[in-house]
Order: C-alpha cells, then structure tokens, then sequence
C-alpha cells in the first residue's frame, strides 16, 4: 500500500528520466497509480466480504501484479508498457488496503483505532523513508536499479501471508 503512495510521488520523474515522456503527459500517466489505487481499496474490500476464503489468494495476486508492474517501469520499451504498468499498479495496489485493515482490528478487538494507527504509521514510515531514497536514485541514474528493489519490497510480505484461510472468532 505505501509502495504505490512512494511509486505515486516520483512516476512523472521516473517516466520522463526513464522512459523519455513529456512532463504533461507523464503527470497524466503517473497520477493514475494513486488515482486507480483509491477506486481499488473498496474494491479489494468487497472482494474479502464477498469471497473471504480467497483474501489470501487476493493479496498474492496483487503483489505479484505490483511487483511485475514495477519491474517493467525500470526498463523502457514501448509507451503501451508504461501506460500498462501504471494500470496495474493502481488497479491491484489497493486491494489488499481493506483486508490489512480487517487483519489489524481483529487483533486488536477491544482497540480497533489504534490497531489501524500503528498499520498506517508503518505504511508511512516507509513512505517517509523511502520517497528521498527514490528521488535520491533518480537525481544520479539509479532509478531503473531502484525501481528493481521496489518491485522486491512488494513481494515481501509474502513471507509473512498465513498459508490457509483461519476463520476469525466471532
């Protein structure tokens, strides 16, 4: 989630160093990640209410997806790719928002606000942290090797996704 907030704030830098984009038209192309990424967390939400045996196969789809997404930004070939890959991270950047939600405030019943506090600090701890890095990399030629270790970083917590559906107490 704080990877397509972190992607969101340098798209127009990344696709006019890397892929040679006008400003215009990469501020246009680049907003669309935050942009789908909004119209995707409800949507990710009504996929776990709808399906919620299928959360975890949703989460692995769209970190897949995003890290993919990713990785073709850090080459240039066609416009097609860019306009691709900025379609698909913000379509499935979103949809694990409301099950990491969900996942929070059940363990933390009594305390749901805070547990959705502490998951959105560390979002934006990263956010923090990381958006200079990217910058950082782009100012001195190394945002295509950037963009690599944050097609990484959205593969990440798949290491630490339960393997099967546990039914919550209710």
């Amino acid at each position: 989630m704080s990877r397509s907030l972190l992607l969101s704030s340098w798209a127009t830098t990344l696709l006019v160093d890397i892929w040679s984009f006008g400003p215009a038209a990469a501020a246009v192309i680049g907003s669309g990640v935050l942009g789908l990424s909004m119209v995707s967390r409800p949507l990710g939400g009504y996929f776990v209410a709808r399906w919620p045996r299928h959360s975890r196969a949703v989460w692995v789809v769209a970190l897949v997806a995003c890290a993919a997404a990713t990785a073709a930004l850090s080459r240039p070939s066609t416009p097609v790719v860019a306009v691709l890959a900025v379609l698909v991270l913000g379509m499935f950047s979103g949809l694990p928002f409301a099950s990491v939600v969900g996942a929070g405030q059940s363990r933390q019943p009594r305390r749901p606000a805070a547990a959705v506090g502490v998951l959105n600090t560390a979002a934006f701890g990263l956010v923090v942290a990381a958006t200079p890095v990217v910058g950082w990399a782009a100012d001195h030629g190394y945002a295509s090797a950037t963009l690599l270790g944050v097609a990484l970083l959205w593969l990440a917590p798949l290491a630490a996704l339960p393997r099967a559906f546990r039914p919550q107490p209710a």
